[in-house]
C-alpha cells in the first residue's frame, strides 16, 4: 500500500511540475505549412521547434529550433538545406514573429493599453472581445505588426490560445493549437 501511494505521489509530482508541450499547425498565405511544438519547463525556459511538412515542404524546406532561457534567446534554423545562427539582434530584427509567438503562449492576463515587453518590442493590448479575442498593436519591430489571439472561452487563463495570427509588413501568419 505505501508504495502505491509513493507511486501515486511520484506520478501527481511529476505531472505537476513537468514539462507542458504545445503543438500548433502554421498556416502561412492560406496553406498548411508546418507544425511548431513547443515545451515550456517554465515561462522563462521554452524550447520552440518547427518544420515545413506536406506540399509546402516541396517548394520551400525550414526547419527552426529556438530557445528562450530567461531573457535570452538561441536560434538556429536551416532553410533549403543552408543552416544559419542567430543573436539575438537578428533574432528581433528578423525573426521576432518566434518569441512574440512564445511569449504569447506564457501570457494570458492582458490589460488594455498595458505592454508587454519581448525583448526590445512592446506589445500592446488594444481591444478585448467578450474575453475570447484579443488585438495587440506592436511597436519597435521591423517586420511584426500586429497579433491577434482567439480562445475557446472565457475562461481561458489556463488554456493555451486556439489560434494566435501575427500579421507581418509581407504575410499573415495562422497558428491553430492542435
Amino acid at each position: 500500500m505505501r508504495f502505491f501511494i509513493f507511486i501515486l505521489l511520484l506520478l501527481i509530482f511529476g505531472f505537476s511540475y513537468g514539462d507542458t508541450i504545445v503543438k500548433y499547425e502554421t498556416n502561412f498565405v492560406g496553406l498548411s505549412a508546418g507544425i511548431v511544438t513547443v515545451d515550456i519547463k517554465s515561462p522563462q525556459d521554452i524550447d520552440c521547434e518547427g518544420k515545413t511538412k506536406g506540399l509546402f515542404s516541396i517548394f520551400y524546406s525550414y526547419e527552426f529550433k529556438f530557445k528562450k532561457n530567461g531573457d535570452n534567446y538561441f536560434l538556429e534554423e536551416i532553410t533549403n538545406g543552408k543552416k544559419r545562427i542567430y543573436n539575438e539582434e537578428e533574432i528581433m530584427k528578423e525573426k521576432a514573429w518566434i518569441p512574440l509567438f512564445v511569449s504569447m503562449l506564457t501570457n494570458s492576463h492582458y490589460d488594455i493599453g498595458s505592454k508587454l515587453k519581448v525583448g526590445n518590442i512592446s506589445v500592446i493590448p488594444e481591444e478585448n472581445v467578450q474575453n475570447e479575442i484579443y488585438f495587440f498593436n506592436v511597436k519597435n519591430s521591423n517586420n511584426v505588426r500586429k497579433v491577434i489571439i482567439w480562445y475557446d472561452s472565457s475562461t481561458h487563463q489556463n488554456d493555451f490560445p486556439k489560434l494566435i495570427r501575427i500579421v507581418t509588413r509581407k504575410a499573415t501568419i495562422d497558428l491553430k493549437r492542435l
